[in-house]
Formats: structure tokens, sequence, C-alpha cells
């Protein structure tokens, strides 16, 4: 039922040291430097990913900081701006006051001198009367001298 042939036996140990032996020399060589070639390539990868993500972070940290900048600078500007049209809201508003208050001085030195062109007038008409009713009374002409003492004593 089993039985050995060494022959056989000895004719595979042969062939598979042979094939060993031929792998070994022209087959293994090729797949080892593929092997180190594919693990330097990796190598590289890696070592490249490394420096890309500290580059991004780099730049990151940086883009954080110009971020942060610009927003203080634009914080800072809004509160200039908002100072600056503070105080251009006050000049305007002193100024406005300052020429309300020029034109209600004018209006009132206007009121005062029509009230004393009226006035005034006022006074001649009256005095003209008081003459015309004491030449009337008197009923004599009054002359120009006559006329102004009357006009003066009415006045008083």
């Amino acid at each position: 039922m089993f039985e050995l042939e060494t022959g056989l036996i000895f004719w595979n140990t042969v062939s598979f040291a042979i094939l060993v032996f031929l792998m070994y020399k022209w087959v293994l060589p090729p797949i080892i430097a593929i092997m180190k070639e594919r693990q330097m390539a990796i190598t590289r990868s890696i070592v490249a990913a490394e420096e890309s993500r500290k580059k991004s972070e780099e730049l990151l940290a940086e883009n954080k900081r110009k971020l942060a900048e610009a927003d203080r600078t634009a914080k800072n500007l809004i509160n200039l701006a908002k100072t600056d049209g503070d105080q251009v809201k006050r000049e305007i508003l002193e100024k406005a006051e300052k020429q309300a208050s020029l034109i209600a001085q004018q209006a009132a030195q206007d009121m005062q001198a029509e009230k004393s062109r009226i006035i005034n007038e006022a006074k001649k008409e009256i005095a003209e009367m008081v003459a015309l009713a004491s030449s009337r009374v008197i009923g004599r002409v009054i002359t120009k001298a006559d006329n102004q003492r009357i006009i003066e004593e009415a006045l008083k």
C-alpha cells in the first residue's frame, strides 16, 4: 500500500533545491528591490506628508494670527469712525445752536429796530396831530419853530 520511492524523493528534493536556488538568484533580488523601492516611496510619502502637515499647521497659525490682527484693526477702525462721527455730530449740533442763537438775536434786533421805527413814526404822527390840534385850538398858524417846541413838549 504505502511504498517509499527513494529515487523520486531524491529528484524532487534536488528539483526543489534547484528551483529555490534559481528563485533566490534571479527572482528574489528584483522582488526585494521592488519592495525596498516601495518601502522608500512610502517613507518619502510619510515624510512629505509630515512636512506638509507642519506647513499646513504653520499656515493655519499664521492665518489665525492675521485674522485676529485684521479683526483688531477693523474694531479699531470702527471705534475710530464712531468717535469721529460723535465728534462731527457734536460740532454740527454746536454750529446749529450757534446759528439758531444768532438768528434769534438778529430777529430780536430786527424786532427792536422795527419797534423803535414804529414808535418814532407814531411820535411824529402824534406830534403832527398835536400841532394841528394846537393850531386849531389857538386859532393861528404855528411856525416851524413853534411846531418844533410843541412837538418836544408833547414827546416829554
